[in-house]
């Protein structure tokens, strides 16, 4: 398999849905899922933000993407992708050569790493000059209005067909680009010369462009990934938490980096103690004092291991993208002993 980028368009301007790029959707933001899906296939060697706000491009630095700064004149309601990726192409190609980039939306969350494999594959054995994703519209019943005037699309509306005799349509779900480089440098075009389509799953075609899509791309979402890591985990650690609440079992830090299971349990209790768990799990305790000296114990270690931990979280939700490992609270036990900690 060939080396990939992968670029991923993020303007600040979003008019329908203020900040929407990083907007929280199913506890991240927008754009770190398409980030850390692409992240999840090996052959794709970088990926690169453009956008022409520094908080958008902060986010996705966090997330593991590479920034690229979008002059303004890029980033107005007219401006188009194209240009946006052609600018893009040409940044990355100062430093670094890629024969063939992939372009994914981040309003078009409802995909898998598989997806991009997948649509790489076809891509490669076809040998495409470039690829969209797309979903069966068979049930799709189109009409235009032209000077207010309706005429039937794709289909006769003088003669309707059986739908097993309808010929086969399918329709650009927006979610995935396959382009060779110099065609597109060319056409300034996505799409050009020996064209492919890489067909996903009909609830992989909703995407977001207004609040209304938001629950119906959150809806579908959860069919795929029914817990994110950190709510899987925070469930596990609700049930854990309280007998680490003394001094003599309050976890330990070695300041050793790791991403083993039970270090970061323990991280995260500290996290979790802090912002959910330390007023309720504590609400029985009598002794003043005591509750005190935790209280400030927390704090501190709070404070010295957050941003560690949020590198690490990144590290393992990657690896859960990747399929390497999966969190559920039934089997979360099985890693790294943690019920010998």
């Amino acid at each position: 398999m060939k080396e990939y980028a992968c670029i991923i368009l993020a303007r600040g301007g979003s008019k329908s849905i203020p900040n929407k790029n990083i907007m929280n959707f199913c506890g991240l933001p927008l754009i770190a899922h398409s980030i850390l899906q692409s992240l999840g296939v090996e052959c794709i060697k970088e990926v690169y933000v453009s956008s022409d706000s520094d908080e958008i491009l902060s986010i996705a630095e966090e997330y593991g993407a590479i920034k690229i700064k979008r002059p303004e004149s890029l980033a107005k309601d007219e401006s188009t992708s194209e240009s946006a990726l052609v600018d893009a192409i040409n940044q990355i190609e100062t430093n670094k050569h890629y024969d063939s980039y992939i372009f994914l939306q981040p309003t078009s969350p409802i995909r898998e790493s598989s997806d991009i494999k997948g649509a790489i594959n076809l891509f490669e054995n076809e040998n495409l000059d470039s690829l969209f994703s797309s979903c069966k519209s068979e049930d799709f019943l189109i009409w235009k209005i032209e000077n207010n005037k309706l005429e039937s699309v794709n289909y006769n509306a003088d003669n309707r067909q059986r739908r097993q005799d309808k010929t086969e349509e399918v329709v650009e779900n927006g979610s995935i680009y396959i382009f060779k480089k110099d065609g597109f440098l060319e056409k300034e075009n996505r799409l050009f010369g020996s064209i492919g389509t890489y067909l996903m799953s009909f609830n992989k075609v909703f995407e977001i462009d207004s609040y209304e899509d938001v629950d119906v791309c959150e809806f579908f979402y959860r069919k795929i990934y029914p817990e994110t890591a950190g709510e899987a985990i925070n469930k596990f650690i609700f049930d854990k938490v309280k007998t680490t609440l003394n001094e003599d079992k309050f976890p330990d830090f070695d300041d050793v980096y790791t991403d083993t299971i039970s270090e970061i349990i323990d991280r995260l209790t500290i996290m979790n103690i802090r912002y959910w768990y330390l007023e309720d799990a504590m609400s029985e305790e009598k002794e003043l004092e005591k509750l005190a000296k935790l209280r400030l114990k927390s704090e501190v270690l709070f404070k010295e291991k957050r941003s560690m931990l949020i590198r690490m979280l990144d590290k393992l939700f990657i690896k859960m993208i990747k399929g390497e490992i999966t969190y559920t609270p039934s089997n979360i036990k099985q890693y790294k002993n943690w019920e010998n900690k």
